[in-house]
């Protein structure tokens, strides 16, 4: 009787079995990610996209921000600007002393023009540099030669730029500065500050700034 080892056969048809498994699986896979690759790459441009979008949305937001803040800013110094022309107007309708104690205020609240000015600024220790918009009045009153000013300005040092000129008028004497105070409106900050002293209006024309 014959006997044939079939052994070495079945293991060599496992062998090809596993193999195609393996080759099955693998086209399988192959097949899944050909087949999602596209959907992938949908939805990885759409999500691309909306960021991108979520980043314009937040720019535009944020410039807007911007904007309103700005305008809040412009209409609180425009606020305050027509508060310190409203003082000049009732010093000028009131006519509470001298034309020349109105253009000494303006004077005092000015920049040089020219070089008269400027030596005028330098004699009285005034800085040629500020800028007097930094600063403005709120209240001004004036009874038997005395005077009180309420007043805003940006910052501390503004306030004594203000407080020398003052006291280097010949118009005003013993200026005093009662008190100065951080104040905020609507974001905008500034110092409150409240001056006295006392006004002289017997004195000889003199060359002024500004004018």
């Amino acid at each position: 009787m014959i006997r044939i080892n079939l052994l070495p056969i079945k293991k060599q048809q496992q062998k090809e079995t596993s193999r195609r498994l393996l080759i099955l699986f693998a086209v399988a896979i192959i097949a899944e990610i050909l087949i999602l690759l596209p959907f992938y790459l949908s939805k990885s441009e759409d999500v691309d996209r909306a960021k991108a979008e979520n980043a314009r949305i937040q720019q535009s937001i944020n410039d807007l921000s911007t904007k309103v803040q700005a305008t809040e800013t412009l209409n609180s110094e425009k606020t305050l600007l027509l508060q310190r022309l409203g003082v000049f107007n009732q010093l000028e309708s009131g006519r509470s002393g001298p034309v020349r104690i109105l253009d000494e205020v303006q004077n005092v609240l000015s920049q040089p023009q020219n070089e008269l000015d400027q030596l005028t600024f330098d004699k009285r220790d005034w800085s040629t540099r500020w800028d007097p918009g930094r600063l403005w009045f709120n209240e001004f009153e004036e009874k038997d030669g005395n005077f009180r000013l309420i007043g805003g300005a940006r910052t501390n040092d503004d306030v004594a730029e203000f407080l020398q000129r003052l006291s280097t008028s010949v118009y005003f004497e013993n200026v005093r500065l009662i008190s100065s105070e951080q104040t905020e409106e609507k974001d905008f900050q500034y110092v409150k500050f409240e001056v006295v002293g006392n006004l002289t209006y017997n004195v000889m024309a003199t060359p002024g700034a500004g004018g």
